[in-house]
Order: structure tokens, then C-alpha cells, then sequence
């Protein structure tokens, strides 16, 4: 029998979820606001097991088949999954409990945004969508649920090919690149790896959804350079958030190094210290000054400290002095 088409969901499983691809053309949008998604693939109805095969695969168009005892087999050839969770902080702050989330690569897959909250400066009077902007969103969602498969000569649906006019290529190659540097050790993003790494090919990605909402017929033209300057500016942002996001979750070890450093001058009152003395408080977790030096680096970034001229103490490399903000002990200088 034929079933209505879906193209939302909400609150389901991920056996159910891939169940709906299956009827679905192996497409669906989880459309979620609360975050509760996230309890149910750390283990909610799975005796607190994480269930995450299904997201991952799906995320990536990787095969999938979920066989169960009592039901009939889901085989997913060309999945497509959409997630957007509309998640709290109070959410975030507990994703990282779950070790499988980061460990999998979950964290690694998601974008993140944290807006700034506006309780307090709201304005109680509201007003409805200007017609414009309504008729124009409603317009071009339905030119883009119009358009037409490409088909095989067995008559399977195939992907449409976007290409990169050079230029546009040449300037995500150089964003990539980037990428790939503060991704070393030691680098801004370096505690954040897994996100990171996959960052460029998200940027493609986005630049593939805004290319076909500009195009009547997106799979005849290159996607130009105006469009990839756009989603660039966005993914600089993107990154900014990431790093709040990793940090509310405790999921970046910069930060929780950072935060372990923070503490032992706050509890000792240092005015300054020197690299070795703060290896020696902290090197039960990390015992390299390889591991600390990024943690230094987050409380440079943030003005909580500034590095002087080195000290040379015997022989060895010289020591790095860093003086304490003064405003952190409520001293106006």
C-alpha cells in the first residue's frame, strides 16, 4: 500500500527514523525542539546503551541496514538526514557525558550556534512575518521540493554534480588550508580536531544549499564566487560558536587545561609564574608542556594573562614568564 509522503519527524528513534527514510525516498528532517534527541541516542530507550549507527551513516549517504528480531529488514542504499535541534545550554552542557558522542564522531558532524540570549530586552509587542518575506520563503521551498531527479537508465534517482567555478575553488582551497594549520598542535583549533577536520567539506555543503535556493536550474550553473565569499564569512562565525559550544560541554581539553590553570592562580593568588611552575601543578593530567601550552594560550587569548621575556633557569630551554591580570583579584591598576 502506499503510505503519505513525510518530510518531517520529531521525536523518534533511530530505527523508527530509518524506518521513515525507507517510505520516504531515504530522506527526512529531524526537526526538534527541545534537544530530547540527544537522550534518545545516548540510550534512552536502549538500557542507557548509545545508539548512533544510524545518524552516522545517514549523515555521511553511507549504506545502512538495520536487521531486527521481530520486523523486516530497513536497508537504506543513499540515506540523506537532516538534523536541526533547537537544543538549551543546559542540554549542551550535559552532550559531553556521554563519551560515545565525541568518541563516534557525533560532535564532529554538528554545527553549532549559540544566540545570544534576549530575555530581558524583548519587545512585548510582536508583529506577524511581512507578507513579502512569507510569499518569497514559501516560493522557494517549493521550487526546490519541484525539482526534478536525475535518473539513471534503470530509472534510479542519482545525484545532480555542482561544480566550483576556479576562482570560487581556489578561494576554499585557501580556507582549507587554514583550517588544516590551526588544527596542529598547539593551534586555535587543535582541541577541536574532530569538528574542525570536517569543517571544509561542511563549507561545500553549505555552499551547495545556498547555490541551489539562487538557481532556477542549480545543476547548470558553477557555484560563483559571491556565494562561496558568503558562506566563508559563515563559517568563521560557525567556528566561533563551535568553540563556545565545545567549552559549555567541557568538551575541549584547551579549555578544561585552561580552567585547571586558572584555578591553581586563583587559589595561590600568583601575580606571575613561569611554564615550569605550572607544568609541575597540573602535569598529573597533562604531563607534557606540549599539553599545557594550549591551555596557556585560551587564558592569553582571553587577557587573564600576558607572557614575558623568558627566564633561563641552569641549563635547559628557557622558561616562559606570564603575568597575571590584576582585575582577576579585583585590583584596578
Amino acid at each position: 500500500m502506499p503510505t503519505p509522503p513525510r518530510i518531517l519527524a520529531d521525536d523518534t528513534t533511530p530505527e523508527a527514523l530509518a524506518a521513515l527514510m525507507a517510505n520516504n525516498e531515504q530522506r527526512i528532517a529531524m526537526l526538534e525542539a527541545e534537544g530530547g534527541f540527544f537522550d534518545t541516542l545516548a540510550g534512552r530507550y536502549s538500557g542507557g546503551v548509545p545508539n548512533l549507527d544510524a545518524v552516522l551513516k545517514a549523515w555521511s549517504g553511507e549504506a545502512l541496514r538495520i536487521d531486527r528480531r521481530h520486523s523486516e529488514p530497513i536497508q537504506l542504499n543513499d540515506p540523506a538526514l537532516t538534523l536541526i535541534l533547537s537544543a538549551q545550554p543546559d542540554v549542551l552542557a550535559g552532550i559531553a557525558q556521554t563519551k560515545s558522542f565525541r568518541g563516534r564522531g557525533l560532535l564532529g558532524r554538528l554545527l553549532f550556534l549559540l544566540p545570544k540570549s534576549l530575555v530581558g530586552t524583548r519587545i512585548i509587542e510582536t508583529f506577524p512575518i511581512p507578507e513579502l518575506v512569507k510569499s518569497e520563503y514559501h516560493a522557494r521551498l517549493n521550487h526546490l521540493l519541484d525539482l526534478k531527479w536525475q535518473k539513471n537508465s534503470r530509472g534510479e534517482c542519482i545525484p545532480y554534480m555542482l561544480a566550483l567555478e576556479s576562482e570560487a575553488k581556489a578561494i576554499w582551497l585557501k580556507f582549507a588550508s587554514e583550517i588544516e594549520f590551526a588544527l596542529a598542535d598547539g593551534s586555535s583549533m587543535a582541541g577541536m580536531r574532530d569538528w574542525g577536520g570536517k569543517l571544509p567539506g561542511q563549507t561545500l555543503r553549505l555552499a551547495g544549499l545556498c547555490h541551489v535556493t539562487l538557481h532556477d536550474c542549480p545543476q547548470n550553473t558553477l557555484i560563483d564566487v559571491q556565494t562561496m565569499h558568503a558562506v566563508l564569512s559563515l563559517s568563521k562565525i560557525l567556528i566561533e560558536h563551535a568553540k563556545a559550544a565545545f567549552f559549555l560541554m567541557g568538551a575541549d581539553d584547551a579549555i578544561e587545561c585552561a580552567r585547571a590553570i586558572l584555578k591553581w592562580i586563583m587559589q595561590e593568588r600568583l601575580a606571575h609564574f613561569t611554564s615550569r611552575a605550572c607544568l609541575e601543578k597540573i602535569k598529573g593530567r597533562w604531563p607534557k608542556m606540549s599539553l599545557v601550552n594550549p591551555g596557556l594560550t585560551v587564558l592569553e587569548e582571553r587577557s587573564f594573562i600576558a607572557a614575558q621575556e623568558r627566564e633561563s633557569i641552569g641549563r635547559g630551554r628557557p622558561s616562559k614568564i606570564y603575568i597575571v591580570n590584576p582585575l582577576l583579584f579585583g585590583v584596578e591598576t
